[in-house]
């Protein structure tokens, strides 16, 4: 049986000021797959993500999200923006800076969307919330502002933030930045869970280690380009571009 494509981009470019970020990206992910995304600094690695979510405008080329497709060459208009609006709440991003609200406690940034956005009832969401930093190690955290919390615990807090939501796709930004290696073992469980359950999960991250460990593609991009696209094992054994090996 063919699996369920999740994500299509197709002809996907842009530009930030003079420079050509993002330069002709075909990609596909389908249901429940892990794919990470690695490559050099300045790769267009983030960008990409960025505009997954809908953050960057391409400047030609579309997104598809399982059934909804958003066309980069079409600007504005009642049926564009109902399209982004029906895809945003499905599509959650942890960004590598955290994005946390300084004006809410841990536990009232995790329920404030699915409150806000998803309509649950509080009580509902509220034990959601409390479920989902118990996961996370934040449970002794749920009153302290985002403030007070060291930057693993602001990682945390962003990741059970942006599960809070239930998404169908999640984007996360150099996950494992601020985490040490047993909360990055609870991060990749937490990972293969949602793959597990269904959900697609896209991953730009730097850390090789937590590469092999969760992907089930890897991604090589340098200079705009996707130049490799390949089975942990494969890539990481034997890369096949020069600039991939180097």
């Amino acid at each position: 049986m063919t699996s369920t494509v999740a994500i299509r981009i197709q002809g996907l470019h842009k530009r930030l000021g003079d420079e050509e970020v993002l330069k002709s990206i075909d990609l596909t992910v389908h249901q429940g797959e892990i794919v990470v995304i690695m490559g050099p600094s300045g790769a267009g690695k983030t960008t990409l993500l960025r505009c997954l979510n809908f953050l960057e405008k391409p400047d030609t080329g579309t997104i598809t999200i399982h059934d909804r497709t958003v066309d980069s060459s079409v600007s504005g208009g009642r049926h564009h923006d109902r399209l982004i609006r029906d895809i945003r709440p499905r599509t959650a991003m942890v960004f590598q800076h955290y994005h946390l609200f300084p004006h809410l406690t841990v536990l009232q940034n995790v329920i404030e969307a699915p409150i806000g956005v998803r309509r649950l009832p509080r009580p509902y969401a509220v034990a959601m919330g409390e479920r989902l930093l118990a996961g996370l190690r934040l449970a002794d955290k749920r009153d302290e502002y985002p403030a007070r919390l060291s930057g693993g615990q602001q990682q945390r807090l962003a990741i059970a933030r942006a599960l809070a939501m239930d998404p169908d796709i999640v984007l996360f930004d150099e996950p494992t930045s601020a985490l040490d290696r047993e909360l990055s073992a609870d991060l990749t469980r937490i990972i293969k869970d949602l793959a597990a359950r269904g959900a697609t999960v896209v991953i730009v991250t730097h850390d090789i280690g937590f590469a092999r460990e969760v992907a089930h593609r890897v991604i090589f991009m340098d200079s705009g380009y996707i130049l490799e696209d390949r089975a942990p094992h494969v890539f990481f054994d034997h890369p096949s571009t020069r600039r991939a090996r180097s």
